[in-house]
């Protein structure tokens, strides 16, 4: 029977859709090893081989390049259940650093391995190439918001990018997001549990190019719209369709929003 850390890499090929007996028993069969990490400890830095497929089982972790200026880059970040660095399985060094967010639990399997899992089965294969793709939507649909957004769409593009990948249910959703009672506002009756995004404002700037103070700012105005909230633990989520609205609105509405800022 395999161990309930070697459950982690084949839940992510499952996703939603079972695989086949002999797909379950291929990726159960390959050699992996286990990595407790302490917060803010580097799992690889840039330019290191990038010889191992790694996989959060429990925690997160941030994937970043530091720009000639000194200045700090976050290129995506990675919760339990998701493969790191999928766009660079087939490099040989990496172009990112990678570093736990909070304490992490880390799963890790040598490539050539996953290459050899590949060739047994083309299902698999198929699947992962399914993974590569759709990362590679979520960071295109990122990077066009980063070169045309203002500050408040892209926090607000952020937010919602980020609870759509711990959707209730899946692996990832007790990690990325605490559960807790509604915080009241005035005029509104809203009692069922909210969504609290618990990742420092400090990432989110790095990673949607803002400073601190930008992002600060911005969290700000929209706590003032009565969209999102902020607690010791994190961004309160409150209001999605009105952080929905914040997200899509129009160039000119946000020429205006950085007109008033």
């Amino acid at each position: 029977m395999p161990s309930d850390t070697s459950t982690v890499l084949r839940a992510r090929f499952e996703n939603g859709s079972p695989l086949t007996v002999a797909d379950q028993r291929h990726i159960d069969r390959l050699p992996f090893s286990g990595r407790n990490l302490r917060r803010g400890e580097v799992i690889s830095r840039q330019g290191d081989l990038a010889n191992r497929l790694h996989v959060i089982e429990r925690g997160s972790a941030v994937a970043y390049r530091y720009l000639e200026d000194g200045s700090r880059q976050v290129v995506d970040l990675y919760f339990p259940g998701e493969i790191l660095e999928l766009n660079e399985f087939s490099e040989r060094w990496y172009s990112s650093g990678l570093m736990a967010l909070t304490d992490t639990r880390l799963v890790s399997y040598d490539k050539a391995d996953v290459s050899r899992l590949f060739y047994q089965s083309p299902e698999l294969s198929r699947r992962f190439i399914n993974l590569l793709s759709h990362q590679q939507a979520v960071l295109t649909e990122r990077l066009l918001t980063l070169s045309r957004a203002p500050a408040r769409r892209r926090v607000a593009h952020f937010l919602l990018e980020i609870r759509s990948r711990a959707t209730p249910g899946t692996v990832n959703s007790a990690y990325l997001f605490g559960r807790g009672p509604r915080e009241l506002q005035p005029g509104r009756q809203r009692l069922e549990p909210v969504d609290t995004v618990r990742i420092p404002q400090a990432v989110i700037a790095d990673a949607l190019g803002l400073s601190l103070v930008h992002v600060n700012r911005t969290l700000r105005q929209l706590r003032e719209n009565g969209v999102v909230g902020s607690t010791g633990h994190g961004i309160t989520l409150i209001d999605i369709p009105g952080l929905k609205a914040e997200a899509c609105q129009t160039e000119s509405s946000g020429a205006e929003t950085r007109r008033s800022a």
